[in-house]
Order: structure tokens, then C-alpha cells, then sequence
């Protein structure tokens, strides 16, 4: 940390980080479906050399603008002998650890040095920043709401566990909050465990461990909840959009015959039920008002373990999500 905070002093030096990095950075960039969504397409945010450390990323957007960027210089850390040239230009691979070659990168640190590079960065981040609060003033109860007022709301060094379709897109919409820890079970495909996650990372912290999913991945995985030793710090938000809402978010599925049925998956599972049959406390709300007189009972310590139910309207859900990722021509 300290390394990348000191080459992050340099205004030739831009640092991204998604919130599942748990990287404490000052400057670093994140929310980045959200910024690159208001890439001006300009050159001078293109890196001359990319280093890459840690596991594969999330953002979509950030895998096409690199790759696009055609970046004459493409180093890869690790000693992973299977690498994966994500950004399809890696013509250096250092078989280091991230530590010594930040370490040795900061020799290099000139904090004095003219460059707008870490600048048209920031304008960028600025523009994407000020849409994305005009737009939610005015965005009705809906997904990116609830996304808005929970990731204010989830108290203070507690564990946050996400969903692993639209849930943690969603997240990345937001900048990450230092005083929180962020999981999610990235690496696999779709929803397989992520409430079988939760409660086992529950079950080794001493804090809060908030599990944040969609319907279908609380449904599918309900059986996580059959267990006589469920750790009462455990809360469980699910956002019911009426079945698999990430796939209202990317093209093409959503035009496929028999979308619904087969794709989106409309269940007619009441979780309200289900979670009354695994004998957990429940919450439930589907407008604002609700929410936000909800959420002191739902995390107080006295509760114990709960579902909060987030009723939202795909349609809003969907028409409020391109509109925040819209450049403002």
C-alpha cells in the first residue's frame, strides 16, 4: 500500500482499483463502468505503459478501453505460471511479487514532474461523479436507489459480501468505502454459493457481515440458511427484480424469444416463506420511505440474523441504469 501510494504522488501515475481489491490507495480510481462511461476518447488518457497486478477485474468497460488503448507497453506481475493476457498486449511478464516491483517503481517517483495524464483523469472521474448525482436526485426507488442508499447506510468495519451478477456491477457504480471489507466469489460463473459464502465468512468475523443478492441467487442457494449454527451477525439484503436482472443490463439476451421464461427466470418463490421456514427474522420494502425506516432495525445487533427483501420495477431498474452509464454529449 504504501508504495502505490507514493507512485500515486505522480501525476504520470493512475491507479485503478475495484472495490473487491480492498486496496486503501489514496487517488486510486474506482467506480470504473461509471467513469469510462464518460471516456472522451481522447489520447491523452491512454497509458504509455500498463502494470498489472492481482486478480482478473470485473469492469467490462475498463477490459475494452485498454484493450482498444493499444498500449506499446504491457507488463504483467506474477508468478502464476498460468497468466492470462487479459488486455491482449502483454509483451512483459515479471515474476515478482506486486510488493518489490512498487517498491522499486518508487525510486523512479517524481511528484514535481509536469504531466496531465493523472489529470484528465480526474476530469473525467469529476464529469462521471456530477452525472451520476444529478441523475439519481431524480431516479424514483429502483436497483441503483437502493444500491445508493444501502452502501451509504451498512455500518462502520463491517464485512460486505456481493452478489456475483448484477449486484457487484452495481456496487461499481459507487465509489468503495474504505472502512468496509469487500468479497464477492468472482473467479466462478454465476450464483453458484454466494450465500454459502456469506455464512461462512460470518461465522470467522467478529463484524457485521452484510450479504448483498439478487433473488434468484438467494433462491437457488437458499439451502445455505439450513444450518443450526447460523452466526447471528449475519444480514442478508435481497434485491427481488423479479428474476436474473444482470440479464436486462447487457445486450442481447433481453431480445431473445422466450426471454422471461428461460433467461431472466421469473420465479414465483416467496421468500418471505422461505426465509420464515429457516426461522430468520424478516424485512421487507418497495419504496423509500420503507427502506430507510427499515434498515435501523435490520442491522441492529438485537436482531440477529434477517432478510431484508427490496422489492424494485425491472423497467425503472433497467431504463435507470443506462441512463447513469450515458455520456452527457
Amino acid at each position: 500500500m504504501e508504495h502505490l501510494n507514493r507512485l500515486s504522488s505522480d501525476k504520470r501515475v493512475v491507479i485503478v482499483a475495484e472495490n473487491i481489491s480492498n486496496l486503501q490507495v489514496y487517488n486510486k480510481f474506482e467506480s470504473l463502468d461509471l467513469i469510462l462511461s464518460h471516456n472522451p476518447e481522447d489520447e491523452r488518457i491512454q497509458p504509455d505503459l500498463l502494470i498489472i497486478s492481482g486478480n482478473h477485474v470485473v469492469s467490462k468497460k475498463l477490459k475494452s478501453f485498454l484493450r482498444k488503448a493499444n498500449c506499446p507497453n504491457c507488463w504483467r506481475i506474477g508468478t502464476n505460471e498460468n497468466i492470462v493476457d487479459t488486455y491482449q498486449n502483454l509483451n512483459v511478464i515479471l515474476p515478482y511479487k506486486a510488493r518489490e516491483v512498487y517498491q522499486a517503481l518508487t525510486k523512479h517517483v517524481n511528484a514535481n514532474y509536469e504531466s496531465v495524464f493523472q489529470q484528465n483523469w480526474e476530469k473525467m472521474k469529476s464529469v462521471a461523479c456530477a452525472r451520476r448525482s444529478a441523475i439519481l436526485d431524480k431516479t424514483p426507488f429502483c436497483d441503483l436507489k437502493a444500491f445508493e442508499k444501502i452502501l451509504k447506510s451498512i455500518p462502520e468495519n463491517s464485512v460486505l459480501e456481493l452478489g456475483n451478477s448484477s449486484v457487484i456491477r452495481y456496487s461499481h457504480l459507487f465509489d468503495c468505502r474504505n472502512d468496509l471489507i469487500y468479497y464477492s466469489n468472482r473467479g466462478t460463473s454465476g450464483i453458484d454459493g454466494c450465500l454459502s459464502t456469506a455464512a461462512g465468512t460470518a461465522s470467522v468475523s467478529n463484524s457485521l457481515t452484510i450479504a448483498i443478492v439478487g433473488d434468484l441467487s438467494f433462491v437457488y442457494d437458499s439451502n445455505a440458511l439450513w444450518n443450526r449454527s447460523l452466526p447471528t451477525n449475519l444480514r442478508i439484503i435481497v434485491i427481488n427484480n423479479k428474476g436474473g436482472g444482470m440479464f436486462r443490463l447487457i445486450d442481447g439476451p433481453a431480445n431473445q424469444p422466450g426471454f422471461n421464461k428461460f433467461i431472466n427466470a421469473y420465479h414465483p418463490v416467496e421468500i418471505k416463506k422461505l426465509a420464515e421456514a429457516f426461522h430468520l427474522n424478516y424485512f421487507c420494502a418497495d419504496n423509500l420511505s420503507d427502506f430507510k425506516k427499515t434498515l435501523p432495525d435490520f442491522y441492529s445487533e438485537k436482531t440477529g440474523i434477517a432478510v431484508f427483501e427490496i422489492f424494485t420495477n425491472e423497467e425503472i431498474n433497467t431504463r435507470s441504469y443506462f441512463k447513469i452509464l450515458e455520456k452527457n454529449n
